[in-house]
């Protein structure tokens, strides 16, 4: 009888709980296991591989092909942003992690129909590395720099392009 009250609290408690865009049992990096330890980034993660998903689903695979490119080099960039600005700190990095994830779920949202045509958002992040003579200016400086290039990109699909336009 034991053994079934456990069983049913851990079904419920398993429903409640929120499932990240990976498995956890093959996190590598600081990051996948801030998500895999963080219910709230757990959440988040799930919100930004839903928005990307449906995001891909309504392009062609050409511009599906460039947003997966983006969505690569967002996550490899915050593997390097975000640890950074923790120096090792818990809290500074989940609170980092959860701003970026807040961020890009908001981004892969922006999406308008006009007419035929569909406008997606496109971004590139930037990375400027550690310069070699390493004189930073305080404790806060991570040693690099880095920046967000966002701009909206058209996607029409083949079969709605105008033989009047071809020629």
């Amino acid at each position: 009888m034991r053994s079934i009250h456990i069983l049913l609290l851990t079904l419920a408690f398993s429903l409640f709980s929120v499932a990240q865009s990976f498995d956890c049992k093959l996190a590598k990096s600081p990051r996948e296991h801030a998500v895999c330890s963080d219910e709230k980034l757990a959440a988040l993660d799930s919100a930004v591989s839903a928005a990307y998903k449906s995001l891909r689903a309504q392009l062609s695979p050409e511009s599906a092909a460039l947003v997966q490119s983006d969505q690569r080099e967002w996550l490899h960039w915050l593997d390097v942003v975000c640890p950074a600005h923790g120096k090792g700190i818990a809290d500074d990095m989940n609170r980092c992690l959860s701003n970026e994830y807040t961020n890009r779920e908001h981004d892969l949202e922006q999406v308008a129909h006009i007419g035929r045509a569909l406008i997606f958002p496109r971004s590139h992040f930037l990375l400027k590395a550690e310069s070699p003579n390493k004189n930073r200016v305080s404790d806060n400086d991570p040693g690099f720099g880095y920046g967000i290039l966002r701009w909206p990109q058209i996607d029409i699909l083949p079969a709605q392009i105008n033989p009047a336009y071809t020629e």
